[in-house]
């Protein structure tokens, strides 16, 4: 007596069939992954070739006022964009992207890169400061004042800290010695703390004093890169 009437063949294509598609899908999933290894490296290449020089250029603006040159500027953004393709996540790039479109006179580009900028790292300055800075220029006085009180909250220590631990963005602009940077941008930070509680108190009479929003007006604060 037969127990089983299906022939063997019978039972065995479907575990052949299985074993084919599991060896195909595996086969795609390693060619995927080479190919998106090989997308990265080549990222990678084209990031050392967007590498901005020179390098300290953003320093000398931030620090010393220098005159923004666009095609400088533009550099830094394309290697920055280039950047975040890599690395989308990176908060640091963000901030710097809304620092050089606002010297690019795209004041609505630097905002939404402020604000994603901010997203990613909260704990940064910088970033409130500079978007405030914009809603200052544009007359938004509120929005500004949101913006500096979220400014002020943020402790001194973890600013520097996120530029002192940024080897991808901010370490590369201070240059290779930036224990010479640091008494300056400890400086600065601790002057723009108290520019920005100033700025916060005449915002808070802007309500129903002309007098203050006469001097606001007359207020026309820079950005910062740090």
């Amino acid at each position: 007596m037969t127990l089983f009437k299906r022939p063997l063949k019978a039972f065995l294509s479907p575990a052949a069939n299985i074993l084919v598609t599991v060896f195909l899908l595996s086969v795609f999933f390693i060619a995927s992954q080479n190919v998106v290894q090989t997308f990265a490296v080549a990222d990678i290449a084209a990031l050392n070739n967007l590498q901005p020089q020179p390098t300290d250029y953003i320093l000398e603006l931030s620090i010393h006022q220098a005159a923004p040159d666009k095609n400088k500027i533009h550099c830094y953004v394309d290697y920055y964009e280039h950047l975040l393709r890599v690395f989308p996540n990176l908060g640091d790039a963000y901030g710097m992207l809304g620092y050089c479109y606002h010297y690019l006179n795209d004041d609505p580009k630097a905002i939404g890169f402020l604000k994603m900028a901010i997203e990613h790292d909260p704990d940064y300055f910088w970033n409130y400061y500079n978007l405030a800075a914009i809603y200052l220029n544009e007359s938004r006085y509120q929005e500004a004042f949101g913006s500096l009180q979220k400014a002020l909250n943020v402790p001194p220590m973890a600013s520097l800290k996120s530029m002192f631990t940024s080897p991808m963005v901010y370490l590369p602009l201070l240059g290779p010695d930036e224990k010479k940077v640091l008494p300056y941008t400890v400086k600065h930070l601790k002057e723009s703390y108290q520019s920005s509680f100033v700025l916060l108190q005449i915002l808070n009479q802007t309500g129903n004093n002309k007098g203050s929003i006469e001097v606001m007006k007359k207020i026309k604060p820079e950005l910062y890169a740090f």
